[in-house]
């Protein structure tokens, strides 16, 4: 099954697909948002956006990044995303999980910086491998989960 991966954030929806065998996660073009954030036209453009790579991409599953605090607690932001999901489980036709997105921004930028990407290409790659970082955790969870 393909699965999509999101990192949800107010002007940038970091994008990553998986592989068919749901083996490896791979970013792709970032969803750069025009609507002033946290309004309603906003997420109705999000899900609209996330809908068109769902159909390109033949998408059966999102994953989406849920921003907890290192101490574990739920903030505003973590309300948001939930809000966001609950709404694109009505609007799209398939399964949308959440998966516990701490420190996938860090580990993304450090990955680019090794990679020898600037600073300034990391800017626009970064929120797409936070993505891929959340869904290369949901597949190896569900690899692990399965095995006898």
């Amino acid at each position: 099954m393909i699965m999509l991966g999101l990192d949800l954030g107010d002007r940038r929806i970091g994008v990553a697909i998986s592989d068919p065998n749901e083996v490896m996660a791979v970013p792709i073009k970032p969803i750069e948002l025009k609507g002033a954030a946290g309004t309603k036209a906003a997420t109705d453009e999000a899900i609209q956006a996330i809908s068109r790579i769902v159909m390109e991409q033949r998408a059966e599953k999102i994953v989406v990044g849920l921003p907890i605090s290192m101490s574990g607690n739920v903030s505003e932001q973590t309300k948001k995303v939930k809000r966001i999901c609950d709404q694109m489980s009505k609007a799209l036709p398939m399964p949308v999980v959440t998966w516990d997105e701490r420190l996938s921004t860090s580990e993304a930028d450090r990955a680019l910086s090794e990679a020898g990407v600037t600073s300034r290409m990391r800017r626009n790659k970064l929120d797409s491998s936070a993505a891929a970082i959340i869904l290369q955790g949901y597949l190896d969870s569900q690899r692990n989960f399965f095995k006898v």
